[in-house]
C-alpha cells in the first residue's frame, strides 16, 4: 500500500476512534482534543502529499484505492451523515440556544461557561486557509500543539563548515556546530462572526460550514499578516513573531525607486542566496507587484517573464502573499526569495465557540473564534529580501 494510502486509512481510524469518544460523552477530555490535533496533522500531510502528485505527475502513484474498513469496534457513520446531522444540531443551537433534551442536540460537547466547539474533524477550516488565504505555510515549517504551553525555537548555522580530506591515523578537525535556542509563548488571536436568527432559521444551505469558512478567511488573512510582518492586518505587533520579512537579509536593493524592479534586480537577488539553497527556494511577493511584473515587456513588446503565467519565474515557484506591500514605497520589501522552510512556525489551530447570549439584544448568535501563533527564523540567510531605493 502506498504511503498516501497509509495516511488515508491512519486518518480513517482515528476519525472512528474520535467518533466513539464523542459517544461515549468524552468530548471535553484532553484525550479528544489531542486525537483532534494528530487527525489535522494527518490531514495536513495527505493534503501535501496530494500536491507533490499534482505538481510531480511523473512520480504519481497508482491509482488509490478506497482504505480497508478499520477493525475497531464503534457506533459510527460516513462522515457525510456525521456533518449533516451536526449541522441541524448546529442550526438548532444557534436559534435556541442549548438545550441538551433536545435529541439533536445531544452529540454537541458544551463547557461549563456556555460554548460549543465545532469539531475540526467534521468542518474542516486549517486545509481551505492554508490553499486559499494563507498559501505561505504549505513552504514554512509548521507544528501544531495544544494551547497552554510556550514553544522553544532552535536556530542553527553551519553553512560553512564541511568535512576535510585526512591521512590514515591523522586526528580529524573538530568544528562544532552552533545553535541557539529562543523559547516564546503564543500571540493570541480574536474576534466573533454573527448571523441572524433569520438567516439561521430561513437558510437551506449549510450555515455552520458558511460560518467556518468565513473564520477560515479571517484566520488566513490574519496568519499570513503576523508571518510575513510580525504585525496583524491592523498593524498590531505580535511580539511572539518574528515576520519573514523583518528575518530576511537584504539581497539586493534597486537603483532608484522610480526605475521599480528590473530583470537586474531580480538576478541580483537570486544570486544573493546561497546556491545550496536553490532547490527549495521560491518567490514571495503581492498579487500587486505580480500584475508589475506580468506588464513588463521588452523593446519588441514580448514580456520579460512569459512563466509567470504558470506561476514561476524562471524555475522557481511564485507564491502570491498580500501581506506583502501592493505598491512601491521607499525602503519597501515587495519580494522575499529563499527557502522557507529556514523559517519556524507553532500555532494551535482554530477554536469555534458559539456563543449563546451576547448577541439575543440584536436577534443574532455569535461564534468567538482564537487562535494562538509564535514564529521564528530556524537558519540564518535561508530567505533574501528585494529593497527598494529610498528614492
Amino acid at each position: 500500500m502506498s504511503k498516501l494510502n497509509d495516511l488515508e486509512a491512519k486518518k480513517t481510524r482515528m476519525i472512528a476512534e474520535a467518533q466513539v469518544l464523542v459517544n461515549d460523552g468524552k468530548a471535553a477530555t484532553e484525550e479528544y482534543r489531542t486525537l483532534l490535533s494528530e487527525i489535522d496533522g494527518v490531514a495536513e500531510h495527505i493534503r501535501l502529499l496530494k500536491m507533490i502528485e499534482v505538481r510531480m505527475p511523473s512520480v504519481q502513484s497508482a491509482a488509490v484505492t478506497s482504505p480497508a474498513a478499520p477493525t475497531v469496534i464503534r457506533r459510527d457513520e460516513p462522515l457525510e451523515e456525521t456533518r449533516q446531522r451536526l449541522n441541524t444540531a448546529f442550526r438548532s443551537l444557534l436559534k435556541n440556544g442549548y438545550n441538551p433534551h433536545l435529541p439533536e442536540q445531544r452529540n454537541l460537547s458544551v463547557s461549563a461557561e456556555g460554548s460549543a466547539t465545532i469539531p475540526a474533524d467534521v468542518f474542516p477550516v486549517l486545509g481551505e486557509v492554508t490553499t486559499y488565504y494563507a498559501p505561505l505555510l504549505d513552504y514554512v515549517t509548521v507544528e501544531q500543539k495544544q494551547p497552554g504551553y510556550s514553544t522553544k525555537f532552535i536556530t542553527e548555522t553551519d553553512s560553512t563548515n564541511f568535512l576535510t580530506v585526512s591521512s590514515e591515523g591523522s586526528t580529524p578537525v573538530e568544528t562544532d556546530q552552533t545553535f541557539s535556542d529562543t523559547v516564546k509563548n503564543y500571540d493570541l488571536l480574536t474576534g466573533n462572526v454573527k448571523a441572524s436568527l433569520q438567516l439561521i432559521d430561513d437558510s437551506r444551505f449549510d450555515i455552520t460550514q458558511l460560518i467556518t469558512r468565513a473564520a477560515g478567511r479571517r484566520l488566513g488573512k490574519s496568519y499570513e499578516a503576523i508571518l510575513v510582518n510580525g504585525t496583524d492586518p491592523a498593524s498590531n505587533p505580535a511580539p511572539n513573531n518574528q515576520g519573514l520579512a523583518n528575518a530576511a537579509a537584504v539581497g539586493t536593493t534597486t537603483a532608484t525607486l522610480a526605475a521599480g524592479i528590473g530583470m537586474a534586480d531580480l538576478t541580483n537577488l537570486v544570486e544573493s542566496l546561497d546556491p545550496s539553497r536553490w532547490s527549495k527556494a521560491v518567490f514571495l511577493l503581492s498579487g500587486g507587484t505580480y500584475q508589475y511584473l506580468m506588464k513588463q515587456v521588452d523593446g519588441s513588446g514580448r514580456r520579460f517573464w512569459e512563466e509567470l503565467g504558470e506561476g514561476r519565474l524562471w524555475q522557481w515557484p511564485v507564491v502570491i502573499c498580500n501581506a506583502l506591500p501592493q505598491t512601491f514605497t521607499a525602503n519597501g520589501i515587495p519580494v522575499l526569495f529563499g527557502d522557507l522552510s529556514t523559517y519556524g512556525v507553532s500555532h494551535t489551530g482554530l477554536s469555534l465557540q458559539v456563543l449563546f447570549e451576547r448577541y439575543i439584544d440584536q436577534f443574532k448568535r455569535g461564534f468567538q473564534l482564537s487562535s494562538q501563533i509564535a514564529s521564528q527564523q530556524l537558519v540564518p540567510g535561508g530567505i533574501k529580501a528585494l529593497k527598494l531605493a529610498a528614492s
